[in-house]
């Protein structure tokens, strides 16, 4: 089995194609943990400023995401 480890001040973003997928990751810190729904940092999936060609135009997103 495989994670990825996503270091501090890093965005992920993940996209699956297949018909399920179940993908681990873990988030290192810089300082202490803060829960994910106290974290005010975001980026949106399709934020131009990345420049990302995700393969796909109306991906299934979490509340936080969209």
């Amino acid at each position: 089995h495989l994670s990825v480890l996503v270091p501090p001040e890093f965005v992920n973003g993940h996209l699956c194609l297949s018909e399920e997928c179940l993908f681990y990751y873990t988030q290192s810190y810089l300082e202490d943990y803060v829960d994910w729904m106290d974290q005010n940092k975001c980026l949106k999936w399709n934020d131009e400023r990345i420049g990302i060609n995700w393969p796909i135009d109306n991906p299934i997103l979490n509340w936080r995401d969209k």
